[in-house]
C-alpha cells in the first residue's frame, strides 16, 4: 500500500487504510519504524494481529512468518490482492492467484524477449502494478538484473533514471505518459554528462493515456545521447490482469 505523503489527506489515508484492514482483515502487516503507529490507529479489533518491522524480518528462518497461513496455499489460491489507486472510492481489490501471476510472467518474458543480458531499470512505486510485477516481480522470478530507485528520488532527480541506465546498462524501463514529458523537459543538459543511453531496447509506456507527443518530446531530447527511436514501446495493461494485455514494441536486440 502508499506510504502517506504530503499529497494525500491524513485523515482520508487514515479512513482509507481502516477500511481496508476491515475488509481484507490481513494476519500480519509488514511495515517499518516510522509507520507502525498509523498501522496501530488505522486497526480495530487487533487486526491485522501482528505488525512486523521490514528491517527485524528474516523469512528464511523467522518462527512468525513460517506460521503465516500464506506460505501453505496451492497454485489456485490468491497470492496477492492488488488494489486499484482508490481515486474514485474505496481501494478495490483484485485477487490474484500463484497460476495468474505465473502465466503473466512466461507470456509477457516472451513478449518482451527478456534475455540474460537484460537488465531493468525502474524508480515506479511497488503498491502500482506496473511498478510491483514489471519492476519487481518480473525481475526477481526471472532471475533478471534489477536497478530499483525510490520514486521519491526520481521526482526530485529525474536524470538518476539516466543515469542509473547508463551506470549498469540498463534495457528495460518502464513509464507513465506523464514521465517522458517530466524527463524532456526537467533534466538539464548539465546533469546529462556522461549519459549513454544506447544500452536501451524499450522504453515502454504504460498505466496512463498514451500520447505520440510526448514519445516525440522524449525522443528529440534524449535521441542525442544514444536513445533509438525503435526503443520507443506502448504498453496496455490492468491489475485485473496481472499487468499486461498487450504489448506493442519492436523490441531491439
Amino acid at each position: 500500500m502508499p506510504f502517506l505523503t504530503e499529497k494525500l489527506s491524513p485523515e482520508q489515508y487514515r479512513h482509507s487504510l481502516e477500511a481496508l484492514f476491515e475488509i481484507v482483515a490481513p494476519a500480519a502487516v509488514i511495515t517499518n519504524q516510522a509507520f507502525v503507529e498509523e498501522v496501530k490507529r488505522a486497526r480495530k479489533n487487533q487486526t491485522p494481529r501482528t505488525i512486523l518491522l521490514s528491517n527485524q524480518i528474516h523469512p528464511a528462518r523467522d518462527p512468525v512468518l513460517q506460521a503465516l497461513p500464506g506460505h501453505q496455499v496451492p497454485p489456485e489460491q490468491t497470492v496477492l490482492l492488488q488494489h486499484s489507486s482508490g481515486t474514485t472510492g474505496l481501494q478495490k481489490g483484485v485477487a490474484l492467484s500463484h497460476t495468474a501471476v505465473f502465466n503473466q510472467l512466461r507470456s509477457y518474458t516472451k513478449a518482451l524477449r527478456l534475455n540474460d543480458q537484460d537488465v531493468i531499470v525502474s524508480w515506479l512505486p511497488l503498491y502500482h502494478d506496473m511498478g510491483l510485477i514489471a519492476g519487481f516481480i518480473l525481475p526477481i522470478l526471472t532471475r533478471i538484473p534489477l536497478v530499483l530507485m525510490s520514486p521519491f528520488d526520481w521526482v526530485r532527480a529525474p536524470h538518476r533514471l539516466m543515469q542509473a541506465t547508463t551506470r549498469y546498462h540498463g534495457t528495460l524501463t518502464w513509464l507513465p505518459n506523464f514521465a517522458y514529458n517530466f524527463c524532456a523537459q526537467k533534466i538539464r543538459a548539465s546533469q546529462m554528462e556522461g549519459v549513454d543511453l544506447t544500452s536501451l531496447r524499450a522504453v515502454i509506456n504504460c498505466s496512463e493515456p498514451m500520447h505520440w507527443g510526448s514519445h516525440q518530446m522524449f525522443l528529440e531530447r534524449f535521441q542525442p545521447y544514444g536513445l533509438r527511436p525503435e526503443a520507443l514501446g506502448t504498453c496496455y495493461a490492468m491489475a485485473e490482469t496481472v499487468f499486461a494485455v498487450t504489448q506493442g514494441v519492436s523490441m531491439h536486440l
